[in-house]
């Protein structure tokens, strides 16, 4: 995988689904040469990048790397936020769940050939009245251009 910016950017990427940020030690400064990313059978990483120029943060940038020892034969949904924004005591919506939080989110579409059908930030929020103390929990999703890009 290769990323480029336009002007005199600097990149920085995260591997763990986490936004990039410059001051974060999870980002890593991209340095031009390919991230290599190595095959894990039955796992999936996901690779955020921005651009960042003198404090200002570009619209990050999200691409599943889905790893499977078989065939997809039905179309696969990707979504990746940080893990403290779902089980975080103090700020995650999975573990507070009276909270009306809404959360940034990527999601991506993949057609069962493998292609991707979209990419998109959203922001994403438990979604129903007493489902939300349920086990399985449903979320729903928010497209706002001028909040997530």
């Amino acid at each position: 995988m290769n990323l480029s910016s336009v002007g005199q950017e600097e990149i920085w990427y995260t591997l763990d689904g986490s936004d990039p940020l410059p001051e974060d030690p999870r980002s890593k400064q991209y340095n031009g040469s390919p991230i290599i990313i190595e095959k894990i059978v039955n796992a999936a990483v996901v690779v955020k990048a921005r651009a960042c120029k003198d404090g200002d943060l570009g619209k990050i940038q999200t691409q599943s790397f889905i790893f499977l020892d078989r065939d997809i034969t039905m179309p696969v949904v990707s979504l990746s936020t940080a893990s403290e924004n779902l089980f975080s005591k103090e700020t995650g919506i999975f573990a507070n769940i009276e909270e009306d939080w809404e959360k940034p989110v990527g999601i991506e579409f993949y057609e069962p050939n493998g292609l991707k059908g979209f990419s998109v930030n959203a922001g994403m929020r438990l979604h129903g009245g007493r489902g939300r103390e349920n086990f399985q929990k449903a979320l729903k999703f928010y497209l706002r251009g001028s909040v997530y890009g």
